[in-house]
């Protein structure tokens, strides 16, 4: 599986049992607790997800979210990115 969607994974796993997984902004210190890759890896991934309109990153130093797209939440449940290698 590509990286980029391993951290998706994450993104979903902080978001899914919250009321509206696409409208929850997670600050980027909750994915690096679970995330093995170095913070620079990790920028990477939400830019390359940024581009595929998986999620939304806006970066503003300390004050950096990411939020899951409607795309993001439907690629992601479907299970498809597994595939993709």
């Amino acid at each position: 599986m590509n990286n980029r969607y391993k951290t998706l994974e994450i993104l979903y796993s902080i978001v899914q049992d919250t009321p509206s997984p696409t409208r929850y902004s997670c600050k980027p210190n909750q994915i690096i607790l679970r995330q093995t890759l170095p913070w620079d890896a990790i920028i990477v991934h939400l830019e390359e997800l940024a581009a595929e309109d998986l999620v939304l990153f806006k970066q503003r130093g300390v004050d950096s979210t990411v939020t899951l797209t409607e795309e993001g939440l439907a690629f992601i449940t479907s299970g498809t990115y597994r595939l993709q290698h």
